[in-house]
Parts: C-alpha cells; structure tokens; sequence
C-alpha cells in the first residue's frame, strides 16, 4: 500500500524515478502494483545495499523529527515579543500566522486584535520587526556557514545514474539472485 501510495504521488508530480519498498520484517520488497513481494537471499549484496539505505533513511528522519522538537521549536516565537504571553501569542498566531505578517501589519492593527492600549500594540510591532530582521539574519548566516565560499555544494544525483543504480541492484542482481535461488532449492 505505501509504495503504491508513493507511486502516485510521483506519478501525480510527473517524476519518473523507480522506487522499492523494503518490508523490514521478512526484508520482502515489493514493486508498484505487483503485491506478491520479490525476496531476495537474506546475503545477497543487493537485499544489504536495499537494507542500508533503509536503516540511513529512518536514521535521518528520526534525527530530524527530534530536531524539530527542540524547545526553541515548541516555543513560540510570538512569546518573546514585549506584552505577549502564552494566551496573545496563541491569539497572534491565529489572527497573523506568521512573525513576517505581523512585523507587515500596524500597531492599531494588533492592538485591536489584543485589545490592548495602542502604545503596546506600536512596541509589539517594533519589537517583531527587530526579531523579523535577527532571524533573516540568521538564517542567512546558517547558509552561509554551510555553504561558505570554499565549500562546494553536492550535486543531486541525476535521474539517469538513479535509474541505472535502480536496475543494478533490482534488476541485474535479481536475475542474478533468482539463479542463486533455484540453485539453493535443488
């Protein structure tokens, strides 16, 4: 179900890149529209090449899903303003959406929606231009470490050497790995 559900969402995107889907109990894939799973020998180079890709794959989302959850994430950015607490931030982020809507609109504006004294709505808005211009600038800083002038950035594997890679280790190996198996059974 899930690589079928992959499938579409690429067919959906007009992006033709081959995809497998590795069952981690019995290590079975299984291929678009085919639900009788393909198995491989549990020492073939394929099935570990299939295996690491999957253990890295689950290994970075997990790392970026524990990121994500960082107190400076579950905090909200509107909470540091001037006058705001838990209850305006959450009215804030429901009338603005975002800190970059805020620093756009007016002070009156906020001050309405808070109701509060004009004068808190002029400092609130002064304070999330301040933060709007600090976090620009910080972003950019992070690309910039990342990417300084001496780094180069890593190309994106084309299609074509995906593909290939897709048939070596699906293809030519589970011909390959199909003759290991009728072997094994006699």
């Amino acid at each position: 179900g899930q690589v079928n559900a992959v499938q579409g969402v690429l067919d959906a995107l007009d992006l033709h890149i081959p995809i497998v889907g590795l069952a981690e109990q019995n290590e079975e894939l299984y291929i678009p529209g085919n639900s009788t799973p393909l198995v491989l020998p549990r020492r073939s180079e394929a099935l570990r090449l299939l295996q690491r890709v999957r253990d890295e794959t689950h290994r970075f989302a997990t790392s970026k899903n524990q990121a994500l959850r960082t107190k400076e994430n579950i905090v909200s950015i509107f909470e540091e303003l001037p006058h705001v607490g838990k209850k305006r931030a959450a009215l804030l982020l429901s009338e603005f959406s975002t800190l970059e809507n805020l620093a756009s609109s007016k002070g009156s504006t906020i001050a309405e929606k808070l109701i509060i004294p004009e004068n808190h709505g002029e400092d609130i808005l002064a304070a999330a231009k301040i933060l709007q211009k600090e976090r620009v600038k910080k972003i950019s800083q992070k690309a910039n470490t990342a990417y300084g002038p001496h780094t180069q950035r890593i190309k994106p594997a084309s299609d074509d050497y995906i593909g290939s890679l897709a048939d070596l280790a699906l293809g030519t190996q589970v011909a390959a790995d199909s003759e290991q198996n009728k072997e094994y059974k006699k």
